[in-house]
């Protein structure tokens, strides 16, 4: 089916149109990655790795399936949308994405920096999941994790992978840190080339701005992302022992996510989880099954777990 002005089915011709009617500072906050880039390059190569191979087309099944579930959710195809902070780069942000995931029949990520609150992006996608980052002390991450669960969220993801490197001198524009009339006017030439996608954000009522309303309890004004960023790396790293109260505190699915090492996980925690190992070739080995008392808990890598999860399924169902 060829390209219109409301369908395409590339990565490659999203990218394209996006360069094509974003601001370049927009763009180019999107494209570049920190330092080297060594992370986006293996990711990029990971997702290369993939590749579909033809069906046998006898003594096949009439309809065939890429059905499968995660965190206990069904969804129609073995990927979910990832994840990811600050979608401000339009207007409805990552309410969009859950609408187009939930149209493709499967979960939604939801980053506790998005741009908006886990109550709407429910709405638009009931099989949401809510991602936290450990800032502040328990309480503080306590009153995130019952806002997501008050508004529906289905399961939690844990992060535990990060680094503060902040350097993106490769292409990385300078972040306003608030829309202010300082900022209007510096990117004003740039939005002069892209009327049109000054004129979207109007037609909504308002400017981009970086907030974060999923890091206070609902009805509060939502904080500044740089503030809330300030904040995350004078926090020092939870314990194992905080994320097993935290987990206590969860009543439903539980993943934790960036576990790069498999001798890095606690062994009583271990015993509870089920993994997504990360081999380069061949099967994916069984994992422990979950404890009959509590529901589903898993651990994660980031880098390649997209390949990982792929060749799991792959050999799953073929077996």
């Amino acid at each position: 089916m060829a390209s219109t002005n409301e369908w395409f089915e590339t990565v490659a011709e999203a990218r394209r149109r996006a360069r094509r009617r974003l601001p370049r500072s927009v763009f180019l906050a999107l494209e570049a990655g920190s330092e080297k880039g060594t992370t986006l390059h293996d990711n990029v190569a990971a997702f290369s790795e993939l590749g579909l191979a033809p069906p046998r087309i006898a003594d096949r099944p009439a309809t065939r399936s890429m059905a499968t579930s995660v965190l206990g959710q069904d969804i129609s195809l073995p990927v979910i949308a990832s994840p990811t902070g600050v979608q401000a780069v339009h207007p409805e942000g990552e309410i969009a994405v859950a609408r187009g995931a939930a149209e493709a029949g499967t979960a939604m990520g939801l980053s506790s920096f998005a741009s908006v609150g886990v109550e709407e992006v429910v709405a638009a996608n009931p099989k949401t999941f809510f991602q936290l980052f450990w800032i502040g002390d328990r309480d503080r991450n306590l009153a995130r994790v019952q806002r997501a669960r008050d508004a529906g969220a289905r399961a939690l993801i844990v992060t535990l992978d990060w680094s503060f490197a902040t350097a993106r001198d490769w292409g990385s524009p300078a972040i306003p840190e608030a829309m202010n009339l300082q900022t209007m006017l510096r990117f004003a030439p740039e939005g002069l080339t892209r009327p049109g996608y000054v004129l979207s954000w109007l037609r909504h009522g308002r400017l981009p701005e970086l907030r974060v309303p999923n890091m206070t309890v609902r009805g509060e004004s939502p904080p500044s992302f740089f503030g809330v960023y300030g904040e995350w790396m004078q926090t020092p790293p939870p314990s194992w022992a905080d994320i097993g109260w935290l987990r206590g505190q969860w009543d439903g699915p539980f993943m934790v996510k960036g576990v790069m090492r498999p001798r890095s996980v606690c062994p009583t925690t271990a015993a509870t989880t089920w993994t997504a190992p990360r081999p380069r070739s061949g099967p994916c080995p069984r994992s422990p099954a979950p404890s009959a008392d509590r529901s589903r808990c898993c651990w994660m890598g980031a880098s390649g777990a997209a390949a990982t999860w792929s060749r799991r399924w792959r050999w799953e169902r073929g077996r």
